[in-house]
């Protein structure tokens, strides 16, 4: 994802503490890497019951 304020009608913008917080409203976990690239973070979330839990 590229980090940053969303002020492109080409690409989406977005901070990682936005995507923490979007987890948590959709009760899903986080996994958030960083600094391999700049301005650019990869992020997955997993939500419980996809994988048979509760």
């Amino acid at each position: 994802m590229l980090r940053g304020e969303d002020d492109c009608d080409t690409f989406n913008y977005w901070e990682p503490e936005d995507i923490e917080t979007l987890a948590r409203e959709l009760g899903a976990d986080c996994a958030i890497e960083t600094g391999y690239m700049h301005r650019d973070f990869s992020t997955a979330l997993r939500h419980p019951v996809a994988d048979g839990g509760a």
